[in-house]
């Protein structure tokens, strides 16, 4: 037996808060700390001043001291209150060694560091208990003065404490917020233990998984964790979206690193339920038990060996039944409960309140789980309903643009051709060619609009081809001007001359898409939207992250604003389709999927910059290649033209009639049919009057690919182009069966429809 001490002066109280503690010698030689409460930094300061008083006035001749601090009943303790612990121990000698127990989460965080890092000049122990703490005391004492047997102190063979395997932390081990906060530690190299409280958020998880990873590769090299134990004592509630989230990191994680055992412990039975649901869709084997030494006797280590760090759970407090009527009203409360749950409704209602020591709390907790889960999975279900009505949305708009782009662009073709015919008798830098041109300037934009709304909708294939965008930028540009609010300002700053290989209607819709969401993030208050174009030399670092890109020089393309900025969180979801900011229907979310999507198909790579209040920015690299554009040759090559014999044949007789002056311009012999049947005829009875058939596809009796077979077979060598307003790009299979020596577009334009009869006639004398 120890004789136990204790004086009034010993005890330390601070008048403003919770925090209290006292000393108690035990013997000759043990010192006992009990503190409870929250310690703030004057507390760390007091009692270590009030303990060296003790130590000075009981041990002054120089006696051996051992120091038991015992924190059962201490709530916590400040960041600066746990660094004036460890500072003030750092050259304090007094003690033979210390001994800890009871300790919390982050103290004890901070002592495994100081004994790392060698700062203390003595011994530090731990214990799950005081009583094992007294024994382990008298051992060190007795092994110090040799007086006593070490295997006649307690059952508890203390010994143990020596060879229990290592338990590593780090500084950097822990993560903290708000209402989140998780220590992490590895038992025995092969153990990562997870000690969390508060309520885990959707935003924690991937910090919490990164950090898990950090620590797999600092501690294990190439090995895996065997086990996984959470400690979730002191976590109150796990968000809906995390328990999604972390299933997926947590499944992710698992793919790369395989472990054998997933355990919690100390879960409250909301967090009990939500893992046995998770669990069913687990590949590796996931256990619940009471508490630590249970969860390590799942590890076949032993339990004994290993001194726990962090809380242990506390029994819930429960309202004690004493009668049948009891039984009723908590049941009857339970049936209230749920009959003010609205299934159908997300969320809970706030009104509904329960009691912590409800007997029947914990089937609360699980249906409120099981609510957020249904609620879960309507959000789904109308995230999906959304997307596949936008999909219908968009089926229905490229069946439309397909239906009306042949009648459409015959117009065009007329709209066109006329012009350009007008254009041939209107003198150079006359107010009358220069009203002309806008003309054709417009009608192109009809051409590129109705080209734009079927590749939205996947009806045609890009025409890839080496662009300028100079030209685009400048077209976009006037588009935005008259589309945005006068207060938004549009600046150009375009230094590059640079070709890329794209196709000049989706570049144009990636820049549209770009200003356009720039201008709504401006239109409260107005501000700037810049686009620049620069030359720069992408290195390997660079391109490094990013799929199909290689080193070398690139178009840079920049579109910046002054707008509202955006989160990190949002621009992690941007190019996501169907994700949008937007109030309802005012987007449809594919805007920045679709800019993404051209981008990286054309080999390019994109970049995006924002900050809150201050704008966004979008950096789009393309690779430049050396050939000049198809438009910047042709505009500069002259109009070809020849003197052989032309058949046109159409059913719209103002674009056969177009086309006849067009060609009789050009130098041709035309001759023309509104009907394919009678073409056919008056090709079978000359076929030797013409070098050359254009057709256009879609006309009564007879369309224009069967009228090619027919003249084949009159004429094998005669050939045959094709005009459509159908906008398909799979016409190389077909040119071949149907005997076509080339298919054009509608609306045509004069120089591109002639230099293809060129071509095609020039072939035909070889």
């Amino acid at each position: 037996m120890f004789h136990l001490r204790r004086e009034p002066e010993w005890t330390y109280r601070n008048p403003t808060s919770d925090y209290n503690a006292s000393l108690h010698l035990l013997g000759d030689h043990i010192l006992v700390l009990r503190a409870s409460g929250f310690a703030e930094d004057d507390d760390a300061r007091n009692i270590f001043a009030l303990t060296r008083k003790v130590v000075e006035e009981c041990f002054g001749d120089g006696r051996p001291v051992v120091s038991i601090d015992d924190y059962a009943t201490l709530r916590g303790a400040s960041f600066k209150a746990r660094k004036i612990y460890v500072d003030s121990h750092k050259h304090y000698d007094r003690y033979l060694c210390k001994i800890l127990c009871n300790t919390s989460v982050l103290l004890n965080l901070s002592i495994q560091l100081a004994k790392r890092f060698n700062v203390f000049p003595f011994d530090v122990y731990q214990t799950t208990s005081l009583e094992d703490a007294i024994q382990l005391a008298k051992i060190i004492l007795a092994k110090s003065e040799g007086g006593l047997a070490f295997d006649t102190i307690s059952p508890l063979n203390i010994l143990e404490y020596a060879s229990r395997p290592e338990i590593l932390t780090g500084p950097n081990w822990f993560i903290q917020d708000e209402e989140f906060s998780v220590q992490f530690e590895v038992i025995d190299t092969c153990i990562l233990h997870i000690i969390a409280h508060g309520i885990l958020q959707g935003k924690n998880v991937s910090a919490l998984m990164e950090m898990q990873q950090q620590i797999a590769q600092t501690v294990l090299a190439e090995k895996h964790f065997k086990f996984i134990i959470v400690n979730a004592c002191g976590l109150k509630r796990i968000e809906r979206k995390a328990r999604k989230y972390y299933m997926h990191a947590i499944l992710q994680w698992y793919a790369r690193a395989p472990f054998e055992m997933y355990i919690i412990y100390g879960a409250n039975p909301l967090i009990q339920a939500a893992a046995h649901l998770a669990r069913l869709f687990m590949p590796f084997k996931t256990k619940l038990t009471k508490d630590f030494r249970s969860a390590i006797a799942l590890t076949h280590l032993n339990p004994i060996n290993i001194v726990q760090n962090g809380t242990e759970c506390m029994p819930r407090e429960v309202s004690s039944i004493d009668s049948d009527e009891q039984i009723r009203i908590y049941v009857e409360e339970l049936l209230q409960y749920l009959g003010k749950i609205n299934w159908e409704k997300n969320g809970f209602d706030s009104s509904i309140k329960v009691d912590e020591t409800h007997p029947f709390r914990p089937v609360f907790d699980v249906l409120q789980m099981i609510k957020e889960e249904i609620d879960e999975l309507f959000q789904e279900r109308k995230r999906v309903e959304g997307q596949l009505r936008q999909s219908q949305k968009m089926e229905a708009i490229g069946i439309l643009a397909g239906g009306i782009s042949h009648d459409f662009n015959n117009i065009l073709t007329s709209i066109i051709g006329y012009t350009e015919l007008a254009l041939d008798d209107a003198g150079e830098g006359t107010p009358l060619r220069s009203n002309l041109n806008e003309v054709l300037i417009a009608a192109d934009r009809a051409k590129n609009l109705v080209r734009q709304i079927l590749t939205f909708s996947r009806q045609v294939e890009p025409e890839i081809k080496p662009i300028s965008l100079k030209p685009i930028i400048n077209e976009v540009c006037r588009l935005l001007r008259s589309s945005l609010p006068t207060t938004i300002e549009i600046r150009t700053e375009l230094d590059s001359d640079a070709i890329i290989k794209g196709d000049a209607t989706q570049i144009h819709q990636v820049i549209l898409n770009l200003g356009t969401n720039a201008g709504h993030a401006m239109e409260a208050e107005g501000g700037i939207l810049l686009i620049q174009l620069q030359d720069v030399v992408l290195d390997s670092a660079f391109v490094a992250p990013y799929k199909n890109t290689t080193p070398g020089n690139y178009l840079k393309l920049v579109v910046c604003d002054t707008g509202h900025g955006m989160r990190s969180d949002i621009i992690e979801k941007i190019f996501d389709p169907f994700f949008t900011t937007k109030d309802q229907g005012k987007g449809t979310g594919m805007g920045l999927a679709l800019v993404h999507g051209i981008v990286t198909s054309l080999n390019g790579l994109i970049q995006v910059s924002s900050q809150e209040s201050k704008g966004s920015r979008f950096d789009l690299y393309f690779p430049v290649v050396q050939t000049v554009s198809e438009d910047d040759l042709s505009e500069s090559a002259p109009i070809p033209s020849g003197n052989e014999r032309i058949l046109l044949v159409d059913d719209e007789y103002s674009i056969v009639k177009m086309e006849k002056q067009l060609f009789e311009s050009l130098g041709y012999h035309v001759e023309h049919r509104t009907a394919s049947l009678e073409a056919l005829e008056l090709f079978r009875a000359r076929p030797d009057s013409f070098d050359l058939i254009i057709t256009d596809l879609t006309m009564p009796n007879m369309t224009g690919t069967l009228l090619a077979k027919e003249v084949k077979r009159i004429r094998p060598d005669i050939p045959v182009i094709l005009c459509t307003g159908f906008a398909e790009r799979a016409w190389e299979g077909q040119m071949e069966r149907d005997c076509l020596a080339a298919v054009e577009e509608k609306p045509l334009s004069k120089r591109r429809i002639a230099a293809t009869v060129r071509r095609i006639l020039d072939r035909a004398l070889l």
